[in-house]
C-alpha cells in the first residue's frame, strides 16, 4: 500500500482499522479493548516511520500465548522444510 502512495500510518490504519470496519467486524477487531480479539505483534522498530519495520517482530501474541522472535523463526524454519 505504501508503494501505491499511502503513508505508513495510512497503510497501517487501512489494514488494522479499516479492514475490520469494511467487513463489519469492528466489534471484534481493529483496536485493543475489552471483549475484542487481542492478537498482537510487538515490534522493535516503529512502523509509522518506515513500513518495513513491520518485519522487526520481537514478540507475537496469539490466543493469549506469547512467542518470541526466536520461536517464530523456528516455526518458520519448520514450515519451510
Amino acid at each position: 500500500m505504501v508503494e501505491s502512495g499511502l503513508t505508513p500510518p495510512e497503510a497501517l490504519a487501512t489494514s488494522v482499522i479499516n479492514g475490520p470496519r469494511f467487513f463489519g467486524l469492528e466489534d471484534a477487531y481493529g483496536s485493543i479493548s475489552k471483549n475484542k480479539y487481542a492478537d498482537l505483534l510487538i515490534l522493535s522498530q516503529n512502523p509509522l516511520q518506515n513500513i518495513e519495520n513491520t518485519t522487526s517482530i520481537q514478540y507475537m501474541v496469539v490466543n493469549g500465548d506469547w512467542y518470541s522472535a526466536n520461536t517464530i523463526q523456528s516455526l518458520k524454519d519448520t514450515i519451510r522444510k
